[in-house]
């Protein structure tokens, strides 16, 4: 991606807590005195319990079922921000 001076970008953050996926969407400008930053939409989603006790278990998995979670939990993540900008009709040059 060639280097701006503006970007949209959306973040995702799960804590250690387990509650949920948090989103942000966000506008960077770049400025003489450096980048600032707006938070312009923001959503939390919580996990279901089912799948917050897989989460919590991961420490138990072998190598193939840890694989296997991570591909469902990137797909997830996939939809989640698929449903988020539909939502909001979001324009956002980069996903983190």
């Amino acid at each position: 991606m060639a280097e701006k001076n503006s970007y949209r970008a959306i973040g995702l953050m799960s804590g250690t807590s387990l509650d949920g996926l948090d989103m942000a969407y966000c506008q960077f400008d770049k400025t003489n005195e450096g980048w600032q930053f707006e938070l312009l939409q923001s959503q939390s989603i919580a996990y279901e319990d089912a799948f917050r006790q897989r989460l919590a278990d991961t420490v138990h998995l072998n190598g193939e079922d840890l694989l296997l979670l991570h591909q469902s939990y990137g797909r997830w993540l996939g939809e989640q921000v698929s449903t988020f900008v539909n939502a909001h009709q979001l324009m956002p040059d980069l996903v983190a």
